[in-house]
């Protein structure tokens, strides 16, 4: 299951177009930034009004690794999970429905 997610979903990139083009939006430019020019610039974003904040616990959330087993959830859950971009498409049906 690991290794058919990190085919699906290569970087954060990816996951963010996945929800953008589920969600029914029009394609966003990604930027690729270093850790160091990003945080300066989201200190810079808290100054502009309009602006979304962004604190520096989802920056670090960004950099972390999401691949590891996800066994002992399904041991202990008894959660079966599905492919992201079939979570997306559950996720955003009604919008899509009523749109």
């Amino acid at each position: 299951m690991l290794e058919q997610f990190q085919r699906q979903m290569r970087t954060g990139a990816d996951a963010g177009r996945g929800v953008i083009q589920a969600a029914g939006l029009g394609a966003r430019p990604v930027l690729p930034l270093p850790l160091g020019l990003l945080n300066i610039l989201v200190g810079l974003m808290r100054r502009i009004p309009g602006l979304p904040s962004i604190g520096a616990d989802e920056i670090r959330r960004l950099t972390e690794d999401k691949a590891f087993d996800i066994a002992p959830m399904r041991d202990i859950l008894r959660v079966l999970p599905i492919p992201l971009k079939g979570g997306l498409a559950l996720t955003f049906a009604d919008a899509h429905q009523t749109a």
